[in-house]
């Protein structure tokens, strides 16, 4: 059951940050391009520390600025998802500090 949780929360974050996204480039599209562009700085940085080319071609393919931004939003959903569960997670029952029925419950 804590296995289809952690499913469900993890692709309800994934498409709650896609979402945002989508809104903040359709709401704000100003402040979507600036930090698209300020995304777009970390390849070349990353290049001037001397990787060689079989990494740099990664950066370039993985690391563009508008995978980077996709990324902090989803990053930032999770983190959302991380303090609602710390703050209503004891009223649900959803606390880290469940009994176990293992034998070895008491060691530690």
């Amino acid at each position: 059951m804590r296995i289809l949780f952690s499913s469900f929360t993890f692709l309800a974050t994934l498409v709650i940050g896609a979402l945002a996204f989508a809104a903040t480039a359709i709401e704000f599209p100003t402040i979507m391009r600036q930090l698209i562009d300020l995304a777009q700085h970390l390849p070349p940085y990353l290049a001037q520390l001397g990787l060689s080319d079989r990494y740099l071609v990664w950066t370039d393919i993985l690391l563009s600025g508008d995978k980077l931004v996709m990324l902090g939003f989803v990053l930032a959903t999770r983190f959302i998802f991380a303090l609602i569960g710390i703050v209503f997670g004891p009223l649900f029952g959803l606390s880290g500090d469940q009994k176990s029925d293992s034998a070895f419950h008491r060691w530690g």
